[in-house]
């Protein structure tokens, strides 16, 4: 018959056993959710920059590409309207045809992107805005052409320039829309990595400090449980 000291002993390998199994498992389940907070964290920094390098940084430089041609049109007309000769307004118009080619080409690379709702309001209006402006513009050649410069320089100081300033003011409402979506989508990434960081720093030192309590414990009773065996 066992006695009670003996009974105590006996007990105490198991309640280490599960002392040891219980700190495992907890180790296991934190090191579990360690990986997915990673693995969750990783996937929306993924998306994130991958918004910001395939879209919106491409869709900022091509939006500035079709300012710069923009303004180098207008610059051209306005010469074309003062021209001295038809030499003179020759150059011009092979020249803001070329400009004019630059403009369609960018603003085609950027609607190739997918346009949100809001963004597509604003193109379309920069599109129809441009589309009117270089109607007016093929107006104010023709006019000069036919030796009405005076006239032609009128319309295009006129309802010329109006035009042109509404499709540039439609054009920066997209590019500044475009900015702010690019810029939220890079602080959406930072603030993942910030609750990233959080969190696998959290799991980490929780786990250590699950291992330290329950692994401290089993060397104590192992000691207890060492001790009865040898009285």
């Amino acid at each position: 018959m066992l006695t009670a000291s003996a009974r105590k002993g006996s007990g105490t390998p198991w309640s280490l056993k599960a002392r040891l199994i219980t700190s495992f498992l907890a180790v296991i389940v934190l090191t579990a959710l360690l990986g997915a907070t990673a693995l969750f964290a990783l996937h929306r920094v993924n998306d994130s920059s991958g918004d910001l390098a395939e879209k919106w940084l491409p869709s900022v430089r091509t939006l500035g590409e079709a300012r710069m041609a923009m303004l180098a049109f207008r610059e051209l007309e306005v010469k074309h309207t003062t021209a001295a000769d038809e030499g003179y307004m020759a150059e011009y118009e092979d020249k803001m045809k070329a400009q004019a080619e630059m403009v369609h080409k960018a603003l085609v690379a950027y609607k190739a992107h997918e346009l949100l709702d809001g963004e597509r309001a604003l193109f379309d209006t920069t599109e129809k805005a441009w589309a009117d402006y270089l109607a007016q513009n093929a107006k104010i050649v023709k006019m000069g052409r036919s030796g009405q410069q005076v006239d032609a320089k009128d319309v295009s100081d006129g309802a010329g320039k109006d035009q042109f300033d509404t499709a540039l003011g439609n054009l920066d409402k997209t590019a500044a829309f475009v900015f702010e979506q690019g810029q939220a989508s890079g602080e959406a990434s930072a603030n993942t990595y910030r609750m990233a960081l959080g969190a696998v720093l959290g799991l980490s030192n929780g786990g250590q400090l699950i291992a330290t309590a329950f692994g401290g414990t089993a060397l104590v009773f192992a000691g207890m449980a060492t001790m009865a065996s040898t009285i």
